[in-house]
């Protein structure tokens, strides 16, 4: 559905590693319930935004539909299924 499209980088990361740098404020990983969904981009930078839900239902059920993740991805990365020409960024 994004393949290809190099504007977009999806990524896990291990809360278990001590080393790992994104714990704490502004991250609060597992606050508001798992999973911790966050986005990064130019605008957020390395700080990334809290995903804000649309429903009642918990995020692993709002987001666990190939539809609800792909509409999140498309409104919070900014892309579309089609990867733009070069030309019309």
């Amino acid at each position: 559905m994004f393949a290809g499209n190099d504007d977009l980088l999806f990524a896990d990361i291990n809360l278990s590693d001590p080393d790992q740098a994104i714990k704490g404020p502004p991250h609060n990983p597992g606050s508001g319930g798992w999973p911790t969904i966050r986005y990064f981009n130019k605008e957020t930078g390395v700080d990334g935004g809290n995903y804000i839900k649309k429903t009642n239902k918990h995020t692993c059920d709002e987001l666990g539909s190939v539809k609800g993740m792909s509409d999140y991805v498309k409104e919070y990365g900014k892309v579309s299924e089609k990867k733009p020409i070069k030309d019309e960024l």
